[in-house]
């Protein structure tokens, strides 16, 4: 009788240890299950973290892409990348100057200072780097002096062919040494002394003139825009020609020199 009563023991003592194993299990579980990461969560931040590293690289490629753009489109000022070869360039200078003139005239020659205007467009071509030719057609305005200490006007048509090279100081600076050879042809005025009616009179009359023109200088050119060159600098000029008087028959010598300011634009394509 007595190992039945062990047995009740032993089987009770078995019952508790399986409660208390059972109860510690039930508190444990739920602080584990807490602990234990949720795959759907690790799965939805990895795609977040994802899409933010393809959202910082997508505004990274377009701020590349903006300042390349702004890059291209910022104007480039480089003399190099108007003067090349077969480039062209249309423009227009003005001289303005007072100069000194020798007149023959029908008693001793004169000589004095007068006022010289010219303006005038021009085309040039660059038949390599940098070596410019082209030519320029003009309109001049002179004092020609008289033997009575007075001045006619005389206004005259030109046309030159030129050469320039153009030396880059800078990208934008560049020096334009140059040389010109052309002619002119108008018309002007004189007076004369004849009698009319028995009295001395002083009778005026138109006179053609014509001659050669030559000029070299140094002009200074800056780039305003990429294509468009203000230009600026000092010209010696001189004309070597006559004026004819139908009137007395006659052609008289006129010869006009100067150092003339030059100023100009022109516009390169």
């Amino acid at each position: 009788m007595k190992p039945a009563k062990l047995d009740r023991g032993a089987v009770s003592l078995t019952a508790a240890l399986t409660l208390t194993l059972t109860a510690a299990m039930l508190t444990l579980s739920p602080s584990q299950a807490v602990a234990q990461p949720n795959p759907f969560d690790a799965y939805e931040g990895k795609k977040q973290s994802d899409e933010t590293k393809a959202a910082a690289s997508t505004s990274t490629s377009q701020q590349d892409c903006d300042c390349d753009a702004k890059a291209a489109a910022a104007p480039k000022f480089m003399n190099r990348n108007v003067t090349r070869k077969k480039d062209l360039l249309v423009g227009a200078s003005s001289s303005l100057s007072f100069t000194t003139s020798y007149n023959e005239t029908s008693d001793d020659p004169i000589s004095n200072s007068t006022l010289f205007i010219r303006l005038a467009p021009n085309v040039g071509y660059f038949l390599m780097d940098n070596l410019e030719v082209g030519g320029s057609v003009g309109l001049l305005w002179r004092q020609i002096a008289r033997s009575d200490d007075t001045t006619n006007l005389g206004r005259d048509f030109t046309f030159q062919a030129r050469g320039r090279y153009h030396f880059h100081v800078t990208e934008r600076f560049s020096l334009l040494p140059g040389l010109a050879l052309g002619g002119y042809i108008g018309r002007s005025q004189r007076s004369t002394q004849a009698l009319q009616d028995g009295a001395l009179e002083t009778l005026d009359y138109d006179t053609r003139t014509f001659g050669l023109i030559a000029e070299g200088g140094v002009e200074i050119g800056y780039l305003l825009t990429p294509n468009f060159q203000l230009q600026a600098g000092i010209n010696a000029i001189g004309l070597f020609g006559g004026e004819r008087s139908q009137l007395e028959d006659e052609t008289f010598q006129v010869r006009t020199f100067n150092t003339s300011l030059n100023i100009g634009v022109a516009r390169y394509f």
